[in-house]
């Protein structure tokens, strides 16, 4: 496993980051790892309930373009 430190952060930062690692009741090192997992991994996942979203709501749609055409040809 890869580390990364992070220098010069405010102390107020890492106050208020204590503090939520608290509230979790997990450590600020387990914490910090959590919120930057989550934060690579947003995007894909993101990306993947919208494209799911999407197939849902047009799986139901079964359309002939003949008959698009021909209702439109009549009005």
């Amino acid at each position: 496993m890869a580390q990364v430190l992070v220098r010069k952060l405010e102390e107020g930062v890492v106050s208020s980051l204590k503090r939520l690692a608290a509230e979790k009741g997990v450590s600020l090192e387990q914490y910090l790892r959590d919120v930057l997992t989550e934060t690579a991994e947003a995007p894909s996942a993101a990306f993947d309930r919208l494209a799911a979203d999407l197939r849902a709501a047009t799986a139901q749609t079964a359309f002939d373009p003949a008959i698009i055409v021909r209702e439109a040809r009549e009005r």
